[in-house]
């Protein structure tokens, strides 16, 4: 038989020809020693969207034990925690009632405004439009870059403002769909250098 985790009374009787019975009992106990099995999240990169940093949010890992025992899972910065820019590692741990515990780590990156300046100089590189206005949009970001390099805030912010104001002023070069994309990432940039 299959014995679950825990004390289990086991009645025994044994009959002879004669009609002769005889009872024992006695219990087994079966010990949970298996720690549970927690699947490993993949890596998660997020822009910031403020000076702190972003609101990171995952799913728990997926944690199996023995049968019949379900684990109880814990993450550490919790999902939903605001994540500053950076690296940070987010410990995860499963335990069961015996006390038997696995844990895993996964890495949250946090970028700050001079990763996501870069993206936008890569998708401005990238599109098809008039050559003069890509050229004076990527000066702009390279200057952005630069006042982000020495931590001028003033100067980066005066850049992102300047990007904003080249990206609404021509309305025929740009589709609505890249006007909106270049307009929502220089407003996170700004939001996260504190414009």
């Amino acid at each position: 038989s299959l014995f679950p985790v825990g004390t289990t009374p086991v009645a025994c009787s044994a009959t002879d020809r004669s009609g002769n019975t005889a009872n024992a009992s006695f219990s087994v106990t079966v010990v949970d020693v298996t720690a549970p099995t927690l699947s490993t999240p993949l890596a998660i990169s997020v822009n910031a969207t403020s000076p702190a940093g972003a609101v990171v949010s995952y799913a728990l890992p997926a944690a199996t034990d023995a049968p019949g025992i379900v684990p109880v899972v814990s993450c550490q910065p919790n999902a939903g925690s605001t994540f500053p820019i950076g690296s940070r590692t987010v410990t995860c741990a499963a335990a069961d009632a015996a006390g038997n515990r696995s844990q895993v780590a996964f890495q949250v990156e946090v970028l700050g405004a001079a990763p996501q300046v870069t993206a936008l100089h890569a998708y401005v590189q990238g599109l098809t439009i008039d050559a003069k206005m890509k050229r004076q949009m990527l000066q702009t970001l390279e200057q952005l870059q630069s006042a982000l390099a020495v931590n001028d805030v003033a100067g980066a912010c005066t850049r992102v403002r300047t990007i904003v104001s080249q990206t609404t002023k021509d309305k025929t070069e740009l589709s609505p769909q890249q006007r909106q994309t270049i307009l929502s990432l220089a407003s996170q940039i700004g939001a996260v250098i504190g414009c």
